[in-house]
């Protein structure tokens, strides 16, 4: 659908974005989706701009913050995440970043119900993961473990049709 030619500029780019967001579009995926992933101001890429920040993840403050570390190796997320997969009835292990991506491109070009559920969990479970580093980073609040699968599981079943919501456990 075409951007309505009467919108304010921010809300013309959030209008864009929300194709891009879409976890039914192929083309999140894609080598220009995952551009967009490495655009984030994680701390790594502050310090590579020489910008003086601490370099701890914003999630368990342990480890360097990095896209691969802070969406997929951090306790924090590695723990919400094996319980989404589990909950979507995945089971596999958590991986690097880019084998990540790789396996959700995989499953977003897939007609099963299961691999579009996995696509939509892909996407729901790295947008809670970065706003959730922001809440602790910027309000030092973390919610748990628990809350935040919830909250994920529950947008995961809003996006899904009442075909997929047989693939959620």
């Amino acid at each position: 659908m075409d951007i309505p030619n009467g919108l304010s500029w921010s809300l013309r780019k959030v209008w864009a974005a929300r194709d891009l967001l879409d976890a039914n579009n192929p083309h999140l995926f894609t080598h220009g989706g995952n551009s967009g992933f490495r655009r984030l101001a994680t701390r790594e890429r502050l310090l590579s701009w020489n910008i003086n920040v601490v370099e701890q993840c914003g999630l368990c403050q342990n480890y360097r913050e990095s896209i691969s570390h802070m969406f997929f190796e951090c306790g924090f997320s590695n723990a919400v995440w094996n319980q989404v997969l589990l909950n979507c009835g995945f089971v596999k292990p958590i991986l690097t970043w880019q084998e990540e991506i790789e396996w959700a491109n995989k499953l977003s070009r897939s007609t099963r119900k299961k691999s579009k559920v996995g696509a939509i969990a892909f996407v729901k479970t790295v947008y809670a993961m970065w706003l959730q580093r922001n809440a602790n980073v910027f309000n030092s609040k973390l919610e748990s473990c628990d809350t935040v699968i919830s909250r994920i599981m529950f947008a995961i079943a809003c996006r899904c049709s009442d075909e997929m919501k047989s693939c959620l456990l």
